[in-house]
């Protein structure tokens, strides 16, 4: 009995056999090789192309992705500026009006002094003419 896979060749070696479609055993010849390895060859080459396709839609997807984030980052950071600098122009808005009033406040300050002075020296005058000498009794 000769085995399934291997047959006695014309120079009495073994050769090995090729099982076909219909379940027959032929000789491996050069042309059912390269056929067969031709088969292989695009089985492997679709399969390693259909991988790198996947490869790419799924970095493309990722970049997408990544990119959209960067875009909702970038929007929330420009946002975020945007509301500092708001809160920027109040906050100086404010400190000018403080500082208006507090030069306000100086200068009514300052005034008051000037009009207290005033009213002391007239006072201190008029003490001054008051006679001098005990107070007349009622």
């Amino acid at each position: 009995d000769v085995p399934a896979a291997v047959s006695s060749g014309p120079s009495g070696g073994a050769a090995s056999a090729v099982e076909t479609d219909a379940g027959r055993r032929s000789p491996v010849t050069k042309q059912n090789v390269f056929a067969g390895n031709e088969s292989q060859d695009a089985d492997s080459h679709s399969a390693r192309v259909l991988a790198l396709n996947e490869m790419v839609e799924k970095e493309r997807r990722n970049r997408e992705a990544t990119e959209m984030l960067a875009n909702d980052r970038g929007e929330a950071l420009l946002q975020k500026v945007a509301l500092l600098q708001k809160v920027e122009q109040e906050l100086f808005t404010v400190r000018n009006r403080h500082r208006q009033e507090l030069q306000e406040l100086r200068e009514t300050h300052e005034e008051a002094a000037q009009e207290n002075e005033a009213v002391r020296l007239s006072l201190e005058s008029e003490v001054e003419r008051l006679p001098k000498g005990p107070r007349p009794r009622r």
